[in-house]
């Protein structure tokens, strides 16, 4: 469609008699009108009033430019333990047999790292390579690009990759994992290239960081802090962080969105929880240990760069495994995985750590009890023979009939509700090969969520 200013332009322009100018205006006048589009002449000047009032738009702004208040960074009352010289036994005895977090100093003595990852050196070495960013792949030297122009955005991006180690073998050279931390004590490690994403790079600018979240799978963390100062703000298991609301199972978690949103409209709440956060700051050489089940934040006081790796241990196995009691619980592993997935690190742990097996998946007695009178008995879990059977025999009921369908086509994107389907229904007795566990799970443990 001609523009109103182009028609009159065109008309003087080839010297058209007024009457054709009429003409041509009311053609497009009408033409205008019956597409019921409001008509403006070019020669008229348009005031808008500007009194917009936004509320979508102005949250994102303040969001965006709201400082860092003083009194969020204030409070520090983690405890700091000196680690240098402590043995494996009494970090366990002492700290993670406690689940509580504390930070660690001394374990990042020696780490190459602190002093060779600037900026001008990671983009020199690896700045073509590509690490996940929002979801995304991209350059190593076009993020720190981004990261050190101190971008003014509500959401700002933030890097966080599982494969790090894969990309650039070297940056794994750079640091040591302590022994507390160990393939011989990550119980995870039985499933060597199966296991779940477990380390990540950690990189952001200025106001980044994460938002309310529990580790993965029930993992126990540690997060240690290479460059830059980070504030943190950790609650129990059992105490849902103001303004984040979590479902019964855990699988979907409602939070705002921006983390500088959270501190704004909620970290003032915190003392009416009537429970103690932990809040401290942590700094280069710092190295945190984030108990299993713990909801945590971090807000980013400046650009910083960390690791962190999570893992399992006989002291949170028995979280672990409850965590993981539904596929859509898992994370970290392909989608095909994930039904089985507890099933197979079972077995892995029962084959490569029998006696670790025994103590805490204590086998089931013949009438089905736990030779603990006080454990929690979770449901017998499928074999892979004894899928087959379930998908194979036939159903009456429908409902379980169409979940042996789903399955059977591959298709497993309602693997939750055909699980919980063939439990409703009855089907969750094993057959006589199917392997069974119950496991420890001590129902006064103030930490337990159940």
């Amino acid at each position: 469609m001609t523009s109103p200013s182009m028609t009159s332009t065109m008309s003087s322009n080839t010297g058209s008699p007024s009457s054709n100018k009429k003409h041509s205006r009311k053609a497009h006048d009408r033409k205008i009108h019956d597409t019921s589009i409001a008509y403006i002449a070019p020669t008229e000047r348009v005031v808008l009033d500007c009194n917009l009032c936004s509320d979508l738009l102005y949250h994102s702004w303040r969001c965006k430019t709201a400082g860092i208040d003083p009194a969020w960074i204030k409070k520090d009352n983690v405890m700091r333990v000196e680690c240098k010289n402590m043995s494996v036994s009494s970090f366990i005895e002492e700290i993670e047999s406690k689940h509580k977090p504390v930070i660690l100093s001394g374990l990042m003595e020696g780490w190459a790292c602190m002093n060779k990852w600037s900026n001008e050196y990671l983009i020199n070495a690896m700045g073509s390579k590509t690490f996940s960013v929002g979801g995304y792949q991209m350059p190593l030297k076009n993020y720190l690009s981004y990261m050190s122009s101190e971008p003014l955005d509500d959401q700002s991006l933030y890097l966080f990759d599982p494969n790090f180690a894969k990309t650039c073998p070297s940056m794994e050279k750079d640091y040591s994992v302590p022994p507390f931390f160990s393939n011989q004590r990550d119980l995870f490690s039985v499933l060597q290239n199966t296991r779940p994403n477990y380390r990540w790079l950690i990189m952001g600018p200025k106001r980044s960081g994460s938002t309310f979240h529990k580790d993965p799978n029930g993992t126990s963390a540690w997060n240690a802090c290479v460059r830059g100062v980070k504030k943190w703000i950790l609650l129990p298991p059992t105490v849902n962080p103001p303004g984040v609301h979590s479902s019964e199972d855990g699988v979907d978690v409602t939070s705002p969105v921006s983390l500088t949103e959270w501190f704004i409209n909620f970290y003032h709440t915190l003392p009416s929880l009537g429970v103690e956060s932990i809040e401290f700051i942590q700094r280069p050489g710092d190295m945190v240990f984030v108990p299993t089940q713990w909801w945590h934040c971090v807000l980013n006081l400046t650009e910083c760069i960390a690791i962190t790796q999570n893992y399992v241990s006989t002291c949170n196995l028995n979280r672990v495994l409850y965590a993981t009691r539904l596929p859509e619980l898992v994370s970290g592993v392909p989608h095909a995985q994930r039904r089985n997935f507890r099933n197979n690190f079972l077995k892995a742990l029962l084959e490569k750590y029998p006696e670790t097996y025994k103590k805490y998946c204590c086998p089931q007695n013949t009438n089905g009890s736990s030779s603990n009178s006080r454990n929690h008995q979770l449901a017998a879990l499928f074999s892979k023979q004894q899928q087959q059977q379930v998908e194979n025999k036939p159903n009456d009921d429908p409902a379980v009939a169409a979940a042996a369908a789903g399955d059977a086509s591959g298709d497993h994107d309602n693997d939750d509700d055909n699980h919980r389907r063939s439990y409703a229904h009855g089907n969750n007795k094993p057959s006589s090969n199917a392997f069974t566990f119950s496991f420890s799970i001590d129902p006064e443990d103030p930490d337990y969520e159940g």
